[in-house]
């Protein structure tokens, strides 16, 4: 229930992040700043219950029938194949959105436009960077954060002080991980036509070569 607000509050700066990642004038207009945002709650609602159904998946799946803890390394894994299936849906959702927030227009039409212009392979542009930046994303938010949480706990540090620098430490370094793949993303999803950035590689070179 509280996905939803959080999204409408904090659509502006999602807006103001994909245009700063593309280059694109900013713009403080409410009516631009909020483009998108019923997509945006589509993609916030549905990608945080698929992560947490898929890691769990997963993590079955790599213990098996057997009775006894995941290994770090499991653990990790599972995280990050979680965010690699669940960028099948969060991909195309997105893509939508940042379109949205580029040229207006609701869902529908902008999906149409996309199909008429591109066809049906337009709704698969950047899902690579997209899963790569979730992988991350997950493993920090599934995987990383409860592990140091409980290796902080056992060092003697307070649960309350444990949660808190566990989650904030785990934050962080998935943060500054999955930025790079979050920028090309952007890039590539804002140009579906191409014009200006082309596949994951060449987009990354471009960023890195123009800054």
């Amino acid at each position: 229930a509280c996905a939803p607000v959080f999204t409408i509050l904090l659509q502006p700066t999602l807006y103001l992040k994909h245009a700063r990642m593309q280059g694109l004038p900013l713009s403080f207009n409410p009516h631009v700043l909020w483009r998108g945002t019923a997509t945006s709650i589509y993609n916030e609602t549905g990608q945080a219950g698929l992560q947490f159904l898929t890691t769990g998946v997963f993590k079955k799946l790599i213990i098996g029938g057997a009775s006894r803890q995941l290994t770090p390394l499991e653990d990790v894994s599972a995280a990050a194949a979680a965010g690699v299936v669940s960028a099948l849906y969060v991909s195309p959702v997105e893509l939508l959105m940042i379109q949205q927030q580029r040229f207006g227009g609701s869902l529908v039409d902008t999906g149409r436009r996309m199909y008429s212009a591109i066809g049906l392979g337009a709704f698969a542009r950047g899902y690579l960077a997209t899963a790569l930046r979730d992988a991350v994303y997950v493993v920090g938010m599934m995987s990383a954060t409860p592990l140091l949480e409980d290796r902080l706990i056992k060092s003697g540090v307070g649960a309350t002080t444990g949660s808190l620098v566990g989650s904030c430490t785990a934050g962080l370094l998935a943060g500054t991980l999955s930025c790079p793949f979050d920028c090309i993303k952007a890039c590539m999803k804002g140009d579906v036509e191409r014009r200006k950035y082309g596949g994951f590689w060449e987009t990354g070179r471009h960023l890195w070569r123009t800054g």
